[in-house]
């Protein structure tokens, strides 16, 4: 995948994830209505200038905009598989003592009850 081809990806994913339409991310940005899907569909391509404001109206960093997208989502997946991890470790050794405690306790109380 291109530099172009990453950034108009990421231009759509960021965008969306704003829930903007092209043409209002257009307007926001000062320019007119078709100049995101312009841009989307490969027709132009944003100055430096334009990237600064396009990354400020959508609240993140310009080089999120050039940053492959497979990257940021691989290391998301690995987090999430972490804590299952780690949550599935936790829960499996409170059982066990929890396990241990009502063993004992039952022990405890035949003892006295005997």
């Amino acid at each position: 995948m291109t530099v172009r081809e990453t950034f108009r990806n990421n231009l759509k994913f960021y965008r969306k994830q704003k829930g903007l339409t092209q043409e209002q991310l257009s307007e926001v940005i000062g320019y007119g209505g078709t100049y995101i899907t312009e841009i989307e569909s490969r027709h132009k391509f944003p100055k430096p200038e334009t990237l600064d404001i396009i990354a400020k109206k959508l609240e993140i960093e310009p080089y999120q905009l050039f940053k492959p997208l497979e990257t940021e989502k691989s290391v998301k997946k690995d987090l999430e598989l972490e804590n299952k991890t780690i949550e599935n470790k936790n829960g499996e050794e409170f059982s066990k003592k929890l396990s241990a405690i009502e063993t004992e306790i039952f022990d405890i109380f035949r003892r006295y009850t005997t």
